[in-house]
């Protein structure tokens, strides 16, 4: 009986220097940490404790009850008083932190670049007009409003987000017409993973912009939500945030301006040559694309008749590529590579020609942005903002049309 009754405290005790070996190798790293093994360091330490306070419950279980399979009322009772309390104090601590920007009124720096939540804001406390804006993914976030003013005369605002896509782009122009400031011509980013039907996207919303989305979107982002801020990972960020974020001014990958154009902290050569075989792996699944998902037309199509019906022009661009990438995806797979490029290419240009308000431009192998490789990228998609600049010039005609197509419109 006595072997029965302490095996679990011998079991837990054996959990007691895998834990230490973790903390003292945190200590250790801490000079080089990064958020990735805090998050790994921080799952396993919580392993330790859960597992810990579960032998420790058992352990006392036995030894004060005569019969194996009972636990006395108190002890029950004290465990789960102990529990809500914690789940509790976890829930304040995610909600006060938001590390994933989930909640409005951010107090810490978030985790996750927040591009989201910040443009709305940004657009949001807008009192000038804006004329242009731009709609897309990270891939977009260097062309710059004052550098579109400059060339063009119309004033222009950055709203592009991580991990874009058509979803995005729906939500963000429900969202614009519902606001103080109407643009004329809205500047599209695309390329095959804007019709992706990403799921992750919903995990990267904001809860202040669910009055934009449709009941059941807005449905499954308020149970991700709350699926995410009880979670070990929003824990740990939590804590990383308030620990070691803050204290050690840790200096963000993208920050934003006013207009929304994005700045990406200095780039080494080689963080260059790390970034761009990763980028090229994780991109190469969706450029390969076979087929364009029904309910994903189905949502684009209804943004544009949406803004047509508001007189709201369309520039839809696909986006320029690293030529190394470019090169890399048709090799891997020509006959795919190809029938991607036409699919999308095919698709957009049918846009243009069914609604007189979407006007089309192919830049995915625009060789004066391409062939800049390092010089133009920062890895295999996004733009530095020379090349970025190259861009809006090719658009220039595009958006001139645009804009002539929505002043005429308003006249009517």
């Amino acid at each position: 009986m006595n072997k029965i009754r302490n095996s679990p405290l011998v079991f837990g005790l054996f959990l007691i220097p895998y834990g230490i070996v973790k903390i003292f190798n945190f200590i250790q790293k801490g000079i080089h940490f990064s958020h990735d093994y805090y998050t790994e360091t921080s799952r396993h330490l919580f392993l330790v404790a859960a597992l810990l306070l579960l032998l420790g419950v058992i352990w006392s279980g036995l030894l004060k009850s005569p019969k194996l399979n009972v636990l006395p009322v108190k002890l029950v009772r004290y465990w789960w008083v102990g529990f809500t309390f914690i789940v509790l104090l976890s829930l304040g601590l995610v909600i006060y932190i938001n590390p994933h920007a989930r909640f409005g009124g951010a107090i810490f720096p978030p985790i996750t670049p927040n591009a989201r939540y910040i443009k709305r804001e940004l657009y949001r406390r807008k009192v000038d007009a804006t004329e242009i804006v731009i709609l897309g993914s990270s891939r977009a976030f260097t062309l710059s409003p004052k550098y579109i003013e400059k060339k063009t005369g119309y004033s222009a605002f950055n709203m592009s987000v991580e991990g874009g896509n058509v979803f995005d782009y729906s939500v963000q122009l429900n969202f614009i017409l519902k606001s103080n400031i109407i643009p004329r011509v809205i500047v599209v980013d695309t390329d095959p993973p804007t019709f992706s039907d990403n799921p992750l996207v919903l995990d990267l919303q904001p809860l202040t912009l669910i009055p934009y989305m449709p009941t059941t979107s807005a449905f499954s982002v308020a149970e991700k939500s709350l699926q995410d801020i009880l979670s070990v990972q929003s824990i740990s960020d939590s804590f990383f945030v308030l620990t070691l974020a803050t204290r050690r001014n840790l200096k963000r990958t993208w920050t934003f301006k006013e207009d929304g154009l994005s700045v990406r902290k200095p780039l080494t050569h080689q963080q260059y040559i790390t970034l761009l075989p990763t980028t090229i792996e994780n991109q190469m699944a969706v450029i390969l694309c076979s087929r364009i998902d029904s309910s994903v037309k189905e949502m684009f199509e209804a943004m544009i008749k949406l803004a047509e019906a508001n007189n709201v022009a369309i520039v839809l661009y696909e986006s320029p590529m690293n030529a190394t990438f470019y090169k890399t995806a048709y090799e891997r797979d020509p006959e795919r590579f190809i029938a991607c490029r036409r699919l999308i290419g095919d698709y957009l240009l049918s846009l243009s020609d069914a609604h007189p308000n979407v006007f089309f431009r192919d830049l995915s192998d625009y060789k004066m942005v391409n062939d800049l490789e390092e010089e133009g990228f920062y890895d295999a998609v996004h733009l530095r903002p020379g090349a970025a600049e190259l861009v809006v010039d090719a658009l220039i005609p595009e958006i001139e049309s645009a804009m002539a197509w929505s002043l005429e419109e308003s006249k009517k």
